[in-house]
């Protein structure tokens, strides 16, 4: 069985036992957008799309995968901010974490202010009067982060990052 058909089998099991206890009579069709469709016995039919909002912790994690994307968001949110008090730039900035990156709010305070310093540095030189896209590679990079995209343009007024 592949991973799509265990996932399948798995999301199916879950909205049987709902629909069990629900007490929902009908039939339940397996879908791809949305997951499945079901056709109530009056004939109403509903699609029903299964998301994941807890998941396990990785094999080898000490965290939950949701610990870890709160830990990347507040690196780039502090980082964002830190470059905006000293740097008034409209930039996208898109962040490329490779590993979960461990550290104490100290931490990443530092790693915060050294990636915004990083960013500024790597701009610098760049004609802001038109569009440029540069990258921040792995090895320039602390370690947990792949690459750093940044891209600016003259029309764009507003500033985002992720």
């Amino acid at each position: 069985m592949s991973n799509d058909d265990e996932k399948k089998a798995y999301e199916r099991m879950y909205l049987e036992y709902f629909l069990q206890d629900c007490s929902l009579k009908g039939h339940l069709i397996d879908y791809e957008r949305p997951d499945f469709i079901f056709t109530c016995s009056d004939g109403l039919i509903i699609g029903i799309e299964i998301t994941t909002i807890f998941q396990p912790k990785l094999d080898k994690s000490k965290f939950y995968p949701s610990q870890i994307e709160s830990h990347f968001n507040q690196i780039v949110e502090l980082t964002k901010k830190n470059f905006l008090e000293k740097y008034k730039s409209s930039l996208t900035v898109q962040f490329a974490f490779e590993n979960e990156i461990v550290s104490s709010k100290d931490e990443t305070i530092k790693l915060s202010k050294k990636l915004s310093d990083l960013i500024y540095d790597t701009i610098r030189n760049e004609d802001c009067s038109k569009f440029f896209d540069v990258e921040i590679q792995e090895d320039n990079l602390p370690n947990g982060l792949y690459k750093i995209n940044i891209i600016y343009s003259p029309n764009i007024s507003e500033t985002l990052w992720s």
